[in-house]
């Protein structure tokens, strides 16, 4: 958030400025608050208190306080105060804004952050009354105002606010509006007109109930005639006394036939099994003599005991004078005629049973006949006396109703006199307001002031979480896992001082070529074994400070008496012979194209104090520079390079931009890339490490395949540029003791 504090300052102040316009135009509302008292009206000697004053429930206090924002009632209110022409009533015309305030507010920045923060004032103050005419917009109802009854009426209301008390039968009407007396005037009418509409409705619904009392006692008197004659007619009609003596004798007498009936039905079901084995016996053409109903007759028993012998002495002599003897003949007739003489009495005893059977069966239907015949006088008697109950329940019925509204009317009668008192009175009445309710400027201006600071630090936090820029040498570490062997701090170089960019040379600059001097030393020294002399400086993009970054870093290392060259590889956008104020002819392009690398023949002079500092510019436009860096030519340049110096710094183009860089990074020794702080995307960053991590893939090895730097063929670097010292981190605590030393220097 240290980095945009100009943003903070600026919505603060425009909050400010804005807060102050609204407090300055801004026009004063008053409010007038009368406190009235609805309590249950209750009467000790009135006994009809249920008609004329019913118990009040939370449904009866809530219809109360919509009767307090009736219209009906509000009409009343306009009406008495001759609000029609008031002058907050009245419509004028609105008044128009100078033009020069009109043009700063049509501004759609102005109108934006206006809208933002009416809302958030809105919401931390009270809400205003709505105008009737046009002089205040401070309506939020958006309804025009207009001459008619119902504009009136709609502006009286949306000015009055009625709230209960908790837990109390109290309740506050307030009226909003310009001047402070209508608004008192105002709250106390409504009360009092409020009082006069609930005694009027109490006497109407008395004189109502009255009415309606008549009423029901004439109609009752009728109906209760009507239920007597009716009651008296059916009891007349139906002998109902004697319902109660038949009833007991007729419930005995189908008990009993019911006992009776139960008898004949086991005594039916007993012969008709038995008829039904004999008869089936007889159809299947068995011998029915020995089944016990048969043989327990007596008479069948005679004839089986006679049989029995004659067939005993049949078989005696059949035995002793054969078959056709005539004795023997004698008894087998004889046994034949007893044969058919058994046969008929079976017969006779099965016939005897069917009829039986019949008898039983026929008993058994009369009893049920009779049986449902008292039933059905039963149901008879009971539908009688239930409908002689129902015409004398309604008879009495009626008779106490009517003796009830009778008594009622009676009582209604003189509760004129005894209600006279009101259950509603007017606790305290409004007083004219001395303050406004809209108009807080210490409070307007300063929560004005806090919306902006807040507005101010979320924006600021928004814009820092939607920044994916590296600004400390940390973050670089952290995300692009190399080293970071330089950081510069942005500096801003003084009028007057030669060689614009050469900051190591500045004595304004001491902190800035301090922190160069570490660069150099991290470069240098870092790298012994085997001593590394070429080094190439690119970036992600342009104007990240890469020019800058190589120019000031050869000064300070030819400050070592080293013998330092300043190759200018950017043949597209050259810059180092600007910086340093050289002629650019006699450059890498012509040395290249000639094959001539010695410096002392035609090289143009830097003009600066350093023996040990050669510089080689771009020379002029090529082409095909991508070929020309790439050519044997390049290379053998590079191999003078080393031979006749210690330390070799390359500035080439950016990266992204062109692949120059990718192509002379196999020529070199290290590799520095210059990142911008606050400018450089992380992503643009780790695209550019990418294309020298994919251009030496084939020598990492599988143990540590990040760790560029530590490969033999090239060394990998990174350089923080202007970076911001208020960020914190190492680069904080370096900066402050750079600047310690620097001031005791």
């Amino acid at each position: 958030m240290c980095q945009r504090p100009w943003l903070i300052v600026t919505l603060v102040l425009v909050s400010l400025v804005l807060g102050g316009l609204k407090v300055a135009k801004t026009r004063p509302i008053y409010r007038a608050t009368a406190k009235i008292l609805i309590e249950q009206g209750k009467s000790k000697v009135n006994p009809f208190e249920d008609v004329i004053t019913p118990r009040k429930t939370v449904a009866d206090y809530q219809t109360q306080f919509e009767i307090l924002q009736s219209r009906s009632l509000a009409r009343r209110v306009v009406a008495h105060l001759g609000l029609r022409s008031h002058p907050e009533f009245a419509l004028k015309k609105p008044a128009q804004p100078r033009m020069a305030m009109q043009a700063f507010q049509s501004w759609p920045v102005m109108q934006s952050i206006r809208s933002w923060m009416d809302s958030l004032l809105n919401a931390f103050s009270r809400p205003p009354v709505p105008a009737a005419n046009g002089e205040a917009p401070a309506s939020q109802l958006g309804a025009k105002s207009s001459s008619s009854d119902a504009a009136l009426v709609s502006a009286f209301l949306g000015r009055l606010q009625v709230k209960p008390v908790p837990r109390a039968n109290l309740v506050n009407v307030s009226f909003q509006a310009y001047d402070p007396a209508l608004a008192a005037n105002a709250a106390n009418s409504l009360a009092r007109l409020y009082i006069d509409f609930s005694m009027e409705t109490r006497f109407a619904t008395l004189q109502d109930a009255l009415d309606w009392l008549e009423r029901q006692v004439g109609g009752m008197r009728q109906q209760v005639e009507v239920s007597e004659k009716a009651l008296q007619q059916y009891k007349d009609l139906h002998d109902v006394h004697l319902i109660d003596d038949r009833l007991p004798s007729l419930m005995r007498e189908i008990s009993n036939l019911n006992t009776s009936l139960t008898q004949s039905k086991t005594e039916r079901i007993e012969l008709e099994t038995l008829y039904n084995e004999l008869q089936d016996a007889l159809n299947k053409g068995k011998g029915v003599e020995w089944m016990p109903s048969v043989v327990e007759n007596p008479l069948v028993q005679n004839l089986k005991a006679r049989y029995v012998d004659l067939q005993r002495s049949f078989v005696h002599l059949s035995q002793k004078y054969g078959d056709n003897h005539l004795r023997t003949s004698q008894l087998k007739a004889q046994l034949n005629d007893l044969e058919a003489k058994i046969d008929q009495e079976v017969k006779r005893i099965v016939q005897a049973f069917k009829i039986k059977y019949q008898v039983i069966l026929a008993r058994e239907q009369a009893l049920r006949s009779e049986i449902g015949n008292l039933k059905r006088e039963v149901r008879d008697l009971n539908d009688k006396s239930v409908k002689y109950g129902v015409l004398k329940r309604e008879a009495n019925s009626n008779q106490r109703l009517s003796d009830l509204l009778l008594n009622r009317l009676k009582e209604a009668s003189v509760s004129a006199d005894l209600t006279n008192g009101n259950n509603i009175r007017v606790i305290d009445p409004a007083d004219v307001p001395s303050r406004p309710i809209n108009v807080n400027p210490a409070r307007t201006i300063g929560i004005a002031g806090l919306l902006g600071l807040l507005g101010g630090l979320g924006l600021v936090a928004l814009m820092g979480y939607l920044d994916n820029t590296l600004k400390t040498p940390e973050e670089a570490e952290e995300f692009l896992d190399l080293p970071v062997l330089g950081m510069i701090e942005q500096y801003r170089q003084k009028r007057g001082e030669s060689h614009e960019g050469l900051i190591t040379l500045a004595p304004s600059q001491a902190k800035v070529t301090e922190a160069f001097k570490t660069l150099r030393a991290n470069l240098l020294l870092s790298y012994t074994d085997p001593p590394r002399k070429v080094f190439l400086i690119t970036s992600p993009h342009a104007h990240d400070g890469k020019t800058t970054i190589a120019t000031n870093l050869a000064v300070v290392i030819a400050q070592t008496e080293r013998r330092v060259l300043l190759v200018d590889a950017d043949l597209r956008n050259p810059s180092v012979h600007k910086m340093l104020n050289m002629e650019n002819h006699g450059g890498l392009r012509e040395r290249l194209l000639t094959e001539t690398y010695d410096l002392t023949d035609g090289a143009p002079d830097h003009g600066l104090s350093l023996d040990g500092l050669s510089v080689i510019t771009a020379g002029e436009e090529v082409p095909n520079p991508s070929e020309l860096l790439e050519s044997k030519r390049m290379e053998r340049f590079l191999a003078y390079a080393r031979q006749h110096y210690d330390t070799v710094i390359i500035d080439s183009p950016p990266v992204l931009a062109v692949s120059d860089a990718l192509v002379l990074s196999p020529l070199v020794d290290g590799i520095v890339v210059v990142l911008r702080a606050g400018m450089t995307p992380y992503n643009h960053a780790q695209q550019a490490i990418s294309s020298f991590l994919t251009l030496y893939a084939d020598s990492m090895s599988p143990e540590d395949p990040h760790r560029v730097q530590s490969l033999p063929a090239a060394s990998l670097g990174l350089v923080m540029n202007c970076i911001d010292p208020r960020e914190g981190g190492t680069y904080a605590a370096y900066h402050s003791y750079a600047s310690t030393a620097s001031n005791e220097s």
